[in-house]
């Protein structure tokens, strides 16, 4: 019964990334069409949510799609939901703590939208953007991580300044390992290769750069909201 049940709600979980689609873009018209770089990114990460829908229906179902099933097909969708969804919000909600003018903050949102992306096609239809991709998401992810711990220094509560640090110290071994997969080349890793990618890189990055680093940021967003910008 629960095996019977895992295509339908795969299928209900496209729809819902199909939802967040629709809100991405009812958010960019509401803003009249005016190009806010931190809000974009957030709109990318929602938009994103899709495609790693469509992937976990495709491992849920039994599916190939270019090329991908089973096990690819799944580390696709979690790519897609953290690496998009995730770290596109997280990069968007760093740029409002951030003065939009940050230089490096701006490089790396850019970075990070372009390269989550990239790294899909590179993976799909060429091995030396795969490890472009993989090299740029990287090196955007460690200017994150980095710009993450000087909000930390100044946050507003310790939990927040926790959840801050934790989330940028846990992009750094995720980082390193995304660029040797890519050298290696994603469609020639093996068994072992693949879980070690399941748990030192994509559960660090799930639950130590992205859940940490979203919680952080909105702690620090609502205190800054409650008190007023400081003196």
């Amino acid at each position: 019964m629960e095996a019977n049940l895992k295509v339908p709600l795969s299928a209900l979980w496209v729809m819902v990334g199909a939802g967040s689609l629709v809100f991405a873009v009812a958010r960019f018209w509401q803003r009249e069409r005016r190009f806010e770089l931190a809000e974009f990114a957030i709109d990318a990460g929602l938009s994103y949510l899709v495609v790693g829908a469509v992937w976990a229906f495709v491992y849920r179902a039994d599916l190939v799609l270019l090329g991908f099933t089973g096990t690819k097909a799944l580390l696709t969708a979690n790519h897609f939901h953290f690496a998009g969804l995730g770290a596109c919000v997280l990069v968007g909600g760093l740029g409002r703590l951030l003065a939009r003018s940050d230089m490096s903050w701006r490089v790396a949102c850019v970075g990070t939208i372009g390269a989550v992306a990239l790294v899909a096609v590179g993976i799909t239809l060429s091995h030396k953007v795969e490890v472009a991709a993989a090299w740029t998401l990287a090196a955007c992810v460690l200017v994150v991580a980095y710009l993450l711990m000087g909000v930390a220094r100044q946050a507003r509560s310790r939990w927040a300044a926790a959840c801050l640090t934790i989330s940028a110290l846990s992009a750094l071994l995720p980082a390193a390992l995304a660029v040797h997969f890519a050298i290696t080349g994603f469609a020639r890793l093996d068994d072992a290769a693949f879980e070690r990618m399941v748990y030192f890189h994509g559960l660090i990055n799930a639950l130590g750069f992205v859940t940490t680093g979203l919680i952080g940021v909105r702690l620090e967003l609502a205190l800054r909201s409650a008190s007023g910008p400081s003196a």
